[in-house]
């Protein structure tokens, strides 16, 4: 009996009549229910057996941004700025439809990337040992290397964008060595990457602590079945911690990034510096001794999250403008996105930096924002509210589907060229997952990295795969000799 390529997709659709029912009978609130409804779907329609699913997570944490403002409000009643707005449940069902629309092209793509090449099955003898130590080295370096190239690469703008690759590396190294740990059982080094990314990316102006938490959470899932109790534990706490320091960053990120604004604190501060300034200000404000800035009460630091984590507000101003207030662009904005990306800096050194995102949303939602000249906040509206503004309903969703279709088609072009599926999964899951995962990132963004990942990536893969799986492995992959004919 030949073995289901999407063997979730079922279920996922039987899951999701299950509970639009549900909430249809519970709470008669018709965007809720086609929210609810609609996430099995999300989650199962591109998630492919013995793959990582990286698109499937990456469309549910968009799914998250769309429709947890909606949740809070009509599960649990409670008033949130987030979703005060008359066309906020519009801007849901949109929101949810981009994101149907985005899992059928990828689909799509998958059934096109069949027809286009042939990718056969990648196996790994069993006999082959990884060493654990190695990756975990690697992994060090790089968490010192990355902040620092990173840095740098502000001085040399040509190369900027084949420079920032480097955090693709990071994210490859640390999927890999998750992995590893988990066929291993090795907790040691799950945890030990855990704290080490959470130390940085809570002293960070970013929120960079969530980084290694849904790395490993794509593996662990990934691999389910195999996971042994203490990894289960793992798992679980993990979630738990994603939980507990997105409120607590949500809660000290206004006087952290206030530091970094007056020079209290620096990107190049050390670490210890920063630790205690973290752990001070947490705990200041969860005693309850509130900045003086700060008025609202000890609840609102979960509320304040979700409004973070929902994304539509800006979709829903946009939406009371366009076209009343503002015609369409016809495309102009998906043209521009299109024309930056392909004249490269380094052969066209005269072109114009992009300008912050926050323009957009002052422009065509109307909410003057911050953002701008040396103001590293950034608001953007997302890549489905432009392709809004461009082409309206519905010819807004036609974009995202040739967005999906493309990233399937170079996502299983690296399954084509990989020497074994351990390269393969890792990175592609490097890749897609971080560039698909914000509802909020913008056309520009998500087309241009995903480019510049994409070729720097696919390069090495195709150069140095064999040479480092000999470096970690001390066995020779001189031979594709792993593929099955």
């Amino acid at each position: 009996m030949r073995e289901s390529t999407y063997p979730l997709f079922r279920k996922g659709c039987v899951a999701a009549f299950i509970l639009w029912a549900i909430s249809i009978v519970f709470w008669q609130s018709s965007v809720l229910s086609f929210a609810l409804g609609a996430l099995p779907i999300i989650v199962t329609i591109a998630w492919r057996n013995k793959e990582f699913p990286a698109f499937p997570f990456a469309f549910s944490f968009q799914w998250l941004q769309v429709s947890l403002g909606i949740i809070w409000r009509d599960v649990f009643g409670t008033s949130l700025s987030a979703v005060d707005h008359p066309q906020i449940d519009l801007a849901c069902y949109l929101g949810i439809i981009g994101l149907l629309v985005l899992g059928i092209g990828v689909r799509f793509g998958f059934f096109l990337a069949e027809k286009m090449f042939t990718v056969q099955p990648l196996e790994e003898p069993e006999e082959v040992n990884y060493s654990v130590k190695k990756i975990f080295a690697i992994y060090l370096i790089l968490l010192f290397v990355t902040p620092f190239v990173a840095i740098v690469s502000w001085k040399f703008l040509p190369l900027r964008s084949i420079m920032v690759t480097i955090f693709v590396l990071q994210h490859f190294i640390v999927f890999l060595l998750f992995y590893l740990a988990i066929c291993y059982n090795r907790a040691f080094y799950i945890v030990g990457t855990l704290l080490l990314e959470i130390v940085q990316g809570m002293v960070g102006y970013f929120s960079g602590y969530k980084t290694s938490l849904l790395i490993f959470a794509i593996v662990a899932f990934a691999n389910l079945k195999r996971l042994t109790l203490r990894m289960r534990y793992v798992l679980v706490l993990v979630l738990f911690l994603l939980m507990i320091l997105s409120v607590v960053w949500q809660a000290v990120k206004p006087e952290l990034r206030r530091a970094f604004a007056d020079r209290t604190l620096s990107l190049t501060s050390p670490i210890e510096k920063k630790i205690k300034f973290v752990y001070r200000l947490a705990e200041t404000i969860f005693r309850g001794n509130e900045y003086p800035y700060q008025t609202q009460s000890q609840p609102s630091k979960v509320y304040d999250l979700v409004n973070r984590i929902s994304n539509i507000y800006y979709f829903a101003c946009t939406l009371g403008r366009i076209p009343s207030e503002v015609p369409h662009e016809e495309g102009t904005l998906l043209r521009g996105s299109l024309m930056h990306i392909f004249t490269p800096r380094l052969f066209f050194p005269e072109k114009p930096g992009l300008p912050s995102d926050s323009w957009m949303v002052r422009t065509y939602a109307g909410i003057n924002v911050a953002g701008g000249e040396g103001n590293l906040t950034n608001i953007a509206l997302g890549y489905l509210v432009e392709n809004y503004i461009d082409f309206g309903i519905p010819y807004m969703f036609l974009p995202v589907f040739i967005l999906g279709a493309i990233a399937a088609i170079m996502y299983r072009f690296i399954f084509k060229i990989a020497v074994n599926y351990i390269m393969a999964n890792v990175l592609s899951a490097s890749i897609f997952f971080f560039n698909f995962y914000l509802f909020e990132k913008a056309n520009i963004k998500i087309f241009g990295n995903l480019l510049a990942d994409y070729i720097v990536s696919v390069a090495a893969l195709m150069l140095f795969q064999k040479s480092f799986l000999k470096f970690i492995t001390n066995k020779d992959y001189g031979q594709n000799e792993f593929k099955a004919g």
